[in-house]
């Protein structure tokens, strides 16, 4: 599984709507209005949230987790870095769309570093 598991930007090959950035510490990519992230075919058993590692403040943006497609089951939702997930017990391997909107608000850019996977 992903036990803990941190994903660089720049390893991320499926995504919408980023620009891609070339900082120190390697690859970001800078959030647009709306964004998403696909990972394909993982197992969710035990991951109990996703973190979105980067520059961002608590009420920038709005994050959704989408089961299998990008209108699918909504399994997690919040509106900071931090997003509990629901548990996936079917043992199947799924595809997890991260969505990520910014708030209309906020003018200051929002870099993403990576993703990480937390279980229990």
């Amino acid at each position: 599984g992903l036990r803990n598991n941190t994903i660089n930007a720049g390893d991320i090959k499926d995504y919408k709507n980023f620009e891609v950035k070339e900082t120190e510490s390697g690859q970001a990519f800078e959030l647009m209005k709306e964004s998403w992230i696909l990972f394909e075919n993982i197992d969710l058993t035990d991951i109990t949230s996703i973190k979105i590692n980067g520059n961002i403040s608590n009420g920038v943006i709005d994050t959704e987790l989408k089961l299998d497609d990008l209108n699918g089951k909504t399994i997690g939702k919040s509106s900071n870095s931090l997003i509990p997930i629901d548990n996936i017990t079917d043992g199947k391997f799924h595809n997890l769309y991260i969505v990520i909107k910014r708030s209309p608000t906020w003018s200051n850019q929002i870099l993403i570093n990576s993703i990480t996977f937390k279980s229990l």
